[in-house]
C-alpha cells in the first residue's frame, strides 16, 4: 500500500507526498470521518506523487488517504 508523508511548508499550507508502486493514485481528504472528498488523481510511473493542499482551513484537523485505482 502507498505511504503518505505530510509536511508543513508555511502558514496554513502543507506538502503531501505519496510513495508506493507506479499507478494512478486518488488522494482524498476528510475533515469529519468517515466522509471523504477526492482532492486529486495523479498517474505516476515512478510511484511518487507530491502536491500542496490547503490543510488548515476551515478545520484545524484533516485526514488524508491515497489508493491506487
Amino acid at each position: 500500500p502507498p505511504t503518505l508523508d505530510l509536511k508543513r511548508t508555511g502558514a496554513g499550507q502543507s506538502r503531501l507526498e505519496v510513495n508506493g508502486p507506479a499507478g494512478r493514485y486518488v488522494v482524498s481528504r476528510s475533515f469529519a470521518l468517515p466522509t471523504w472528498s477526492p482532492l486529486t488523481t495523479n498517474l505516476t510511473f515512478t510511484g511518487q506523487v507530491a502536491f500542496e493542499p490547503v490543510l488548515f482551513s476551515p478545520a484545524p484537523v484533516a485526514f488524508f488517504r491515497a489508493h491506487i485505482e
